[in-house]
């Protein structure tokens, strides 16, 4: 039997699976599904995370962002704990010399609330996490339940600036 190519876009798209549209500009309660670590080109260690949207229009899409360790600047690096420690890895995790397996290991599961924007890369306008903050209710464990009312995309774009030195977006892994 010959396939039907529509039917299966259609299913797919009906799963939320069948869009890869940029999400709006605006704020996003997503949970760590995916976490791995690698090393970037120029040779700095980075966390790859595919964070999937938690509730709202966009339930069930993912996000994907890298936080790039960069021991040259004290700004990127205190950006970077920052980050991690809104995730739930604080600086008595980190006192602990934890490998970069236990790294990706105690990001599974975190929940945060994530500001994304847009802009273009190698031809494509893609999202990009500017900031990240803290779960809207207020747990970060692998266990807890997701946010009762998600942040809703906001609809106006905030204006556009350089890319952070943390977040470079990439084709998904």
């Amino acid at each position: 039997m010959p396939v039907s190519w529509q039917n299966l876009m259609d299913e797919a798209s009906a799963a939320g699976g069948g869009s890869y549209e940029p999400l709006p500009v605006g704020d996003y309660s997503v949970v760590i599904e995916e976490a791995s670590h690698t090393t970037t080109q120029s040779g700095k260690l980075m966390f790859k995370t595919k964070m999937k949207v938690e509730g709202g229009p966009h339930d069930g899409r993912f996000v994907w962002n890298q936080f790039v360790i960069s021991p040259e600047s004290p700004n990127a690096l205190s950006i970077f704990f920052s980050q991690m420690k809104t995730l739930g890895l604080d600086s008595a995790f980190f006192a602990a010399q934890p490998s970069e397996d236990a790294i990706t290991s105690a990001l599974m599961g975190k929940r945060a609330t994530v500001s994304l924007q847009q802009r273009e890369w190698n031809g494509q306008v893609r999202n990009e996490v500017k900031k990240v903050m803290p779960p809207l209710n207020g747990a970060n464990v692998a266990s807890a339940p997701a946010a009762a009312t998600p942040a809703a995309p906001t609809a106006a774009p905030a204006p556009a600036h350089a890319p952070s030195a943390t977040s470079t977006p990439i084709a998904p892994f």
